[in-house]
């Protein structure tokens, strides 16, 4: 990154340190969601849903055994027998003969093979701060994404793709139990992109359906609940501030009111050559 080349498996991280202008994003831990895959006959019957939530649950700490036993059903005898029982296979096994081993085996139950399946309770959680994904933009895919999965939309790209037409998206979503690291990142993130979409709703995104723009439009009622569920005042006059919320007049001092402080790192990029014109084309419309 400091040459200016983008790391493979770096997209997510790379993008948003990019396109907010904040360093402080890379240092964060995600997992990204590649691809979610429901066999054609039961889709739309939640279990796309359901596999999103148990993943993020997963990720953020919330996941719990039910039996509350710590495993192992057999005594001591029988794991005697299975070591005598191993012993004399791995004496068997060691005869060079080929056709002999092949008529002589007894297939035989092995108790000593490790499982295959292990519940989630019983395996160490990865410390992460965030949950994301990368998809080309649909009205379906961000339904899915923003209600079932209650990921915010960050990032929209400006040219579409040549093949579908459609504009690849990133969406994230933060793992509070897990993160340590200003917790005000996501919905102010989120505010910003959502107010660089509208205004590139007459250039960039004139050719976007409607029905889709309204979705993405909406989702600023979602973001003011999300911001009333913050108890943290300082969390939440950091998110107004970031967002360019914090005050509805316009005086020299508050230059938030128009530009938020992710729109003027972008212009200081490209007032340095650092970015091309995409990052402020919603800040300068030609």
């Amino acid at each position: 990154p400091a040459r200016g080349h983008r790391s493979a498996g770096d997209l997510i991280p790379w993008t948003m340190s990019q396109q907010f202008g904040d360093g402080n994003f890379a240092r964060l831990s995600g997992a990204r969601v590649v691809r979610a895959a429901v066999h054609p006959q039961v889709q739309g019957m939640g279990y796309g849903s359901r596999a999103m939530e148990l993943l993020y649950r997963y990720y953020n700490g919330e996941m719990v055994s039910l039996d509350g036993t710590a495993g192992g059903g057999g005594s001591d005898d029988d794991e005697s027998d299975d070591e005598t029982q191993s012993e004399s296979s791995s004496s068997s096994d060691e005869e060079p003969t080929s056709d002999a081993l092949l008529h002589k085996e007894s297939p035989k139950p092995r108790k000593k093979l490790p499982p295959l399946l292990l519940p989630l309770s019983s395996l160490p959680t990865p410390k992460l701060d965030w949950l994301g994904t990368s998809f080309g933009l649909t009205p379906a895919l961000h339904a899915f994404w923003s209600r079932r999965a209650g990921m915010t939309l960050l990032y929209l790209r400006q040219t579409s793709n040549e093949l579908t037409g459609e504009h690849s998206a990133i969406m994230i979503r933060a793992l509070p139990k897990r993160s340590g690291w200003d917790d005000a990142w996501l919905p102010a993130f989120g505010a910003d992109a959502r107010r660089r979409i509208g205004r590139l709703l007459g250039g960039a995104f004139r050719g976007m359906e409607v029905k889709l723009a309204v979705s993405l439009l909406g989702d600023a009622a979602v973001d003011s609940n999300d911001r009333k569920r913050i108890r943290d005042p300082n969390a939440l006059r950091e998110v107004q501030r970031r967002s360019g919320s914090e005050s509805s007049r316009l005086a020299p001092d508050e230059l938030r009111c128009h530009l938020t402080s992710h729109d003027l790192q972008r212009l200081e990029l490209y007032g340095r050559n650092l970015c091309d014109h995409h990052l402020i084309n919603d800040l300068v419309p030609a």
